[in-house]
C-alpha cells in the first residue's frame, strides 16, 4: 500500500473515529467471547490463545472492556 504507518492510522481515526487500539482490543474480546461460549478450553487456555502472558491479565483485560469476568460471561 506504500503507506506509512502514521498515515494509516490517522486516515482510519479520521474514518471510523477509532484508533487502531481501540479495534485490536474489540477484535480481541470478540475472539474471547467466541472461545468462551463455543469452546471448553478453560480461561487460562483462552489466555494463551490470545496471547496474553498470564491469564490474570487477560481477565482484567475482559472485565475492562464488558464489566464481566471471562467465568461469568461463559456462564451468563
Amino acid at each position: 500500500m506504500h503507506l506509512t504507518s502514521k498515515y494509516l492510522t490517522t486516515i482510519i481515526r479520521k474514518q471510523t473515529g477509532k484508533s487502531i487500539l481501540a479495534w485490536i482490543n474489540e477484535a480481541v474480546v470478540a475472539q474471547a467471547k467466541s472461545l468462551l461460549k463455543t469452546t471448553n478450553l478453560s480461561v487460562m487456555e483462552i489466555a494463551d490463545v490470545l496471547n496474553f502472558t498470564e491469564s490474570s491479565l487477560f481477565c482484567r483485560f475482559f472485565k475492562r472492556y464488558t464489566s464481566m469476568t471471562p467465568s461469568a460471561y461463559r456462564g451468563n
